[in-house]
C-alpha cells in the first residue's frame, strides 16, 4: 500500500476514525471468521465459485458507472477475429 494511494475503508469512514493497520484488518477478519469446520468449508466453497459481481453487498447495486464484465467459462478462448 503506497503512501499517496487512498484506502477504500478510510475514504468511507468519518474523519474522526483513524485508518486501521494491516494487523488490525487481519485480526478483524480472523475475529469474524467461522467457528466450525462446516461453516469454514461452506465459506471456502462459496469463495471458490464466486465472481467479481458476487463481491457487491446485497443491499447495494453497482453504480451505473461500473461496467459489468461478461460471464466467462474456463478454457481456451475463440480467436478474436484477426
Amino acid at each position: 500500500m503506497g503512501g499517496s494511494r487512498g484506502c477504500a475503508i478510510s475514504c468511507m469512514t468519518p474523519a474522526s476514525l483513524r485508518r486501521p493497520t494491516k494487523r488490525e484488518m487481519v485480526a478483524a477478519v480472523i475475529f469474524g471468521s467461522p467457528t466450525t469446520s462446516e461453516e469454514l468449508i461452506d465459506l471456502l466453497r462459496r469463495y471458490g465459485k464466486a465472481t467479481v459481481a458476487d463481491a457487491f453487498l446485497p443491499r447495494q447495486a453497482p453504480p451505473a458507472s461500473v461496467i459489468s464484465p461478461p460471464k466467462r467459462t474456463s478454457g481456451p478462448r475463440s480467436p478474436s477475429g484477426r
